[in-house]
């Protein structure tokens, strides 16, 4: 059988904490058994990693529309507006 991680006993907060291979922590209440707290690293980590995509995302798309608007306003608007 494999092991998922290891178990501590934390008496003086009356329950168990349980760390995974993985990185998740989770502490449970002995009386009631409820999870008391849960630490998810990977979770973390990849919520902040969608958010830097976001905002790249963004940055690049604002850069793109300003370089359109500049081009389009730099071209004349009719065949016949020339340089003066």
């Amino acid at each position: 059988m494999r092991s998922v991680g290891t178990i501590d006993r934390y008496l003086y907060r009356g329950g168990y904490t349980i760390r995974t291979e993985d990185g998740n922590q989770f502490v449970f209440d002995v009386r009631t058994g409820e999870v008391v707290s849960s630490t998810r690293p990977l979770r973390w980590a990849l919520i902040g990693l969608a958010g830097v995509m976001v905002v790249g995302i963004a940055i690049l798309w604002r850069r793109r529309v300003r370089r359109g608007k500049a081009s389009v306003a730099a071209q004349p608007t009719s065949p016949l507006d020339g340089p003066a």
